[in-house]
């Protein structure tokens, strides 16, 4: 996983990070966003997934959603052993509450966009490509109890996803700099 601060810290502890997705090939789709009961949307996407591989059309696919809290807990569903690796280590880079995360091939994003949008547990999508790119993720310390304010727990919140040529730029202008990534 290839991470990076997009920010200076902010006024109120926050920071903005990208963290790049982790896919073999531009053959794969992701879409991700936020949702709630995430027990519950795992299911629903892997029947939907289930249901999408009619005929001879061979999907390839894994969902994780993560439940709320500092560390999430992931719900993962794929189609095979090694789509439930590349998505669980997608899962553990992003950490962010609230969240899913679907890759994919087989299909274009559009294809099942639609189906995953109408979920009922389904908040917001956040982004759906092929193309490379990477999680715009909002960091905040917050102390939440009166014992954490001298060490606050940070929770971490998905904002968005960039994809394509400027996520591609960046990547190219950061090895130029650091001397490869």
């Amino acid at each position: 996983m290839n991470e990076s601060t997009i920010s200076e810290p902010m006024s109120s502890g926050g920071q903005l990070r990208t963290i790049a997705i982790s896919k073999p090939s531009i053959e794969f789709g992701v879409i991700l966003g936020t949702l709630h009961y995430s027990e519950y949307t795992i299911k629903l996407i892997a029947q939907l997934f289930r249901s999408s591989e009619q005929g001879t059309k061979k999907i390839e696919w894994g969902a994780a959603c993560l439940e709320a809290g500092l560390d999430p807990k992931i719900h993962l569903a794929a189609s095979s052993e090694t789509m439930k690796q590349l998505i669980e280590q997608n899962a553990r880079a992003l950490r962010t509450s609230h969240s899913f995360i679907v890759l994919f091939r087989g299909l274009w994003p559009m294809e099942i966009l639609p189906q995953l949008r109408a979920l009922p547990t389904i908040c917001a999508i956040k982004g759906a490509s092929n193309e490379a790119g990477a999680v715009i993720v909002l960091s905040v310390s917050e102390p939440m109890t009166q014992d954490s304010r001298t060490n606050p727990p940070t929770i971490h919140t998905m904002i968005g996803y960039q994809d394509g040529a400027i996520f591609e730029t960046r990547i190219e202008e950061r090895k130029l700099h650091s001397g490869g990534i």
